[in-house]
């Protein structure tokens, strides 16, 4: 899947190189076509990056001193309100993604589906954890239990890879508040 991702984005990054702008205007031309093949491909190269990064590490764990726990304890009231709140968006993801990120208008942390990789997108939002809920993710394993996939992604978070994305988006956040 990844792989696949990885070489169509790759063979539209070259087709664009050459396509025909002058008739885009039109909604089936190849330039507006190939844009939204570009926005699916990368939006899955991406997806699958940051949850690859993220996941993984039955050794990690998180503490609460740190900016991960404090941030969404901040943004939810406690930590277990944030848990529940992502599995239950993961939940409802169908064939997409679970995404926590650092939402720059907001300016807070938020939780939302990404439907397929290009459908429900929020824009203005800094991922900082991403889970895999499409259904090739959990059913070899758990079948058709999407909720036990959940549980053992989020056990294994790695809170390292996570801790310097909230390093990066509270960044991100001081410059946007000087603006």
């Amino acid at each position: 899947m990844y792989k696949g991702y990885v070489e169509t984005l790759n063979k539209i990054s070259a087709e664009l190189d050459t396509a025909d702008r002058g008739s885009a205007d039109s909604k089936h031309s190849q330039y507006r076509s190939l844009k939204l093949d570009e926005v699916y491909n990368l939006n899955a190269t991406w997806l699958h990056e940051l949850y690859f990064a993220n996941a993984f590490d039955p050794h990690s764990e998180i503490t609460m001193d740190s900016l991960s726990y404090m941030r969404l304890e901040r943004d939810w009231g406690t930590f277990e309100d944030w848990q529940r709140d992502f599995m239950a968006c993961a939940l409802s993801a169908g064939s997409g993604w679970a995404v926590c990120g650092y939402h720059t208008f907001l300016q807070r942390y938020v939780n939302t589906v990404v439907s397929h990789h290009s459908g429900d997108v929020m824009l203005g939002l800094y991922p900082v954890i991403v889970v895999d809920m499409w259904e090739h993710a959990y059913f070899r394993d758990y079948l058709t239990d999407k909720k036990s996939h959940l549980v053992a992604r989020m056990r294994e978070f790695n809170w390292g890879v996570i801790e310097e994305r909230f390093s990066k988006a509270e960044s991100m956040a001081q410059v946007l508040k000087v603006k």
